[in-house]
């Protein structure tokens, strides 16, 4: 089972969206390779208390991927049993700034992405979540996300991390965003669109596909 954290101290950067994107994602490679035994393979842990990735999970009208919302303490435990049930992939969003949480699930995590916006400020502020990684010594990779595309401001940052020796995903631009519709993401509702290339890449990146 392969355990995937989105963790950033700073709000607004995707977390919520990327994590339901790339779930969606991993659970429609796990259909495409096992068929009906493929269902259930995905799990996503929304450890944020504002919810946002439970709300979107109880307006989708689809199956899978799987919902889990633990207390911080359960997630250990959970994650155990969903690796003796067979489940293949679990991704865990987390809220800004809350600490312990973040550590809770880079902890547990086999990669941790980090989300980062274009901007000074964006910059600085994601520091901190680079640090903590580093700190428990985790495999990361940073993904620049929801610039323009073609802009300055995402070229300077891609080329700032690659300056600064981060290993990172190919960029996802604003233009090409992944929206969550009604429970559903870009693969599902535009599956021949931009995004959704550019989503897979970003999947390819992570390992899954």
């Amino acid at each position: 089972m392969k355990i995937i954290s989105l963790a950033a101290h700073k709000g607004g950067v995707g977390k919520t969206l990327l994590t339901a994107s790339l779930a969606v994602l991993a659970q429609q490679d796990c259909e495409t390779e096992e068929g009906e035994a493929g269902k259930g393979k995905v799990a996503m842990f929304d450890l944020d208390p504002q919810g946002s990735l439970t709300a979107w999970y109880n307006a989708r009208q689809r199956d899978g991927p799987i919902l889990v919302a633990p207390m911080l303490r359960t997630l250990s435990l959970r994650l155990y049993a969903l690796n003796r049930k067979g489940v293949r992939y679990v991704f865990i969003d987390t809220p800004p700034g809350h600490s312990e949480y973040i550590a809770k699930a880079m902890n547990a995590a086999d990669l941790v992405i980090v989300p980062v916006r274009p901007g000074e400020l964006d910059y600085a502020a994601v520091q901190r979540t680079m640090q903590t990684v580093l700190f428990w010594e985790e495999p990361y990779l940073a993904l620049p996300n929801a610039g323009l595309f073609r802009s300055r401001a995402m070229g300077e940052l891609v080329r700032r991390l690659d300056a600064d020796g981060q290993d990172r995903l190919p960029p996802v631009h604003h233009r090409v965003d992944l929206p969550l519709r009604s429970g559903l993401t870009l693969t599902e509702t535009q599956p021949d669109s931009a995004g959704v290339s550019i989503g897979a890449q970003t999947g390819t990146g992570i390992g899954v596909q």
